[in-house]
């Protein structure tokens, strides 16, 4: 996807990250701003570049030959990552344990923290540090086959050689926030991430081909407005998922925890103002502060963790970094968010609105079913899937469902008092079909994972 900008003196589509990027472009260098970078302009609402006086025509020079850079790589975005090494040396591993207390990188000439390593856990998955940590037990699984053991899995931890085990956020720590821009090569990702630690730590540490993943977390974000994404995450919380509890809070964010993977949902403005902003704002000054929130503020963000249980059961154990691909985290993220959603396919299918769904329904059905159906969907709307589905029988409950499902109705945000004035896009739906989804990697990851992309391929 090329991006591309003519100065005629009428609007031009740009976000406010390039905004004020170019702002400060004539008088910082590019490569002391990581954090703010040229992103595509093809997905992002409408501003004049009027509102910035001051930008000169050197600048503005600048502002082409960036926003010809071609953003083709990113169909999601990697997050949190989870790694355990191979065994290591004793010596390298005492070396680590003896300076893991908390250990900073800092950018020289901008006093940026690029990174922090901790040797405790994260405090969750906002966390912006690295935990890093040295271990000499593994848990070890056996499947007792007795008959009498009833087919029982023992799990025991047992002593080992050192190893290192770390975890924390590839993108925050590429760009110091995790908005957008991030990329969804796995094995690039990793090794740069690997290779970061060891810079930080000051040791030669494996290659990152030959480590275990342990968790990884795969999202996607999509332009909304601030309006938009709260409406969405207040009708989410009528969503349901076979089997997992589901943990709401209020407008801002909606939890699906599992063991073998877990699903949020959020608005990223609030969740940037509470974890991000303090911190970057010892780093940024108040209008490059000011342009992360103001993009933050129109983000829905979606994520999907895949934990330890489902990797080393998709793999038949632990997967190395170099058996991951980039098809299987994004074919996995699809398969969660239908599950919670059970909305069609693509965006184009899903309507949510009363006439809408009742003409989608008509179409689709006889009279007499399309009115059923319709009653169902002012159910769910309204009340969501478990009360709705302790009113009904078990039998019909599961038939209305589906044959709303394959009609492409949605009753996430659907309850008509909210709709008719909802902020809603119509159609959306929070899949990677959809055209508010933000794609494309920002000019500074493709900069810092290309060594590693050269070295997979």
């Amino acid at each position: 996807m090329d991006c591309k900008i003519t100065l005629t003196g009428h609007p031009t589509r740009v976000s406010p990250i390039a905004l004020f990027s170019l702002y400060f472009l004539s008088t910082l260098s590019l490569l002391s701003l990581p954090t703010l970078s040229l992103y595509s302009l093809s997905t992002l609402p409408l501003y004049s570049l009027s509102t910035l006086p001051l930008l000169s025509l050197s600048t503005l020079s600048l502002l082409s030959l960036f926003l010809s850079l071609s953003l083709s790589y990113g169909v999601a975005m990697i997050d949190t990552v989870k790694l355990r090494s191979p065994e290591l040396p004793e010596d390298i591993a005492a070396m680590i344990e003896g300076q893991l207390m908390i250990r900073r990188g800092i950018d020289g000439p901008t006093g940026e923290v690029l990174y922090e390593l901790v040797s405790g856990p994260l405090v969750g998955s906002y966390d912006h540090r690295i935990s890093c940590s040295v271990k000499r037990e593994r848990w070890v699984t056996e499947r007792l086959t007795r008959r009498t053991d009833n087919h029982r899995v023992l799990t025991t931890l047992e002593a080992c050689g050192p190893y290192l085990e770390v975890e924390g956020s590839a993108h925050k720590a590429m760009l110091g926030h995790n908005l957008e821009g991030g990329s969804s090569d796995p094995q690039a990702v990793c090794a740069w991430f690997v290779d970061l630690l060891a810079r930080g730590l000051g040791v030669e540490l494996p290659e990152a081909a030959v480590w275990d993943v342990r968790r990884i977390d795969v999202a996607e974000v999509y332009a909304l407005d601030y309006a938009g994404c709260e409406a969405y995450i207040r009708g989410l919380s009528m969503a349901d998922y076979p089997r997992r509890k589901i943990l709401r809070y209020g407008s801002e964010s909606v939890f699906f925890p599992g063991s073998t993977s877990a699903i949020k949902a959020y608005h990223k403005g609030p969740e940037f103002h509470k974890h991000d902003r303090p911190r970057l704002r010892g780093v940024l000054n108040l209008e490059e502060v000011a342009a992360l929130q103001w993009r933050a503020n129109e983000l829905l963000r979606v994520e999907v963790e895949i934990k330890a249980r489902k990797l080393d059961t998709d793999f038949q154990g632990p997967p190395k970094v170099g058996q991951l691909t980039e098809s299987y985290i994004t074919d996995f993220f699809d398969q969660e968010i239908a599950k919670m959603l059970r909305e069609g396919e693509t965006a184009s299918e899903i309507v949510r609105t009363s006439e809408a769904v009742l003409d989608r329904l008509t179409e689709r059905y006889t009279a007499g079913q399309a009115a059923a159906l319709y009653g169902t969907w002012l159910r769910f709307s309204a009340h969501g899937e478990q009360m709705t589905k302790r009113k009904m029988t078990q039998r019909t409950f599961y038939d209305h469902r589906k044959k709303l499902t394959a009609a492409g109705v949605s009753w996430h945000g659907s309850d008509v008092a909210i709709i008719q004035a909802g902020p809603i896009p119509a159609g959306f739906s929070p899949i990677r079909s959809d055209p508010r989804r933000v794609i494309g990697e920002y000019p500074r990851v493709v900069e810092l994972l290309a060594p590693y992309r050269l070295s997979v391929a």
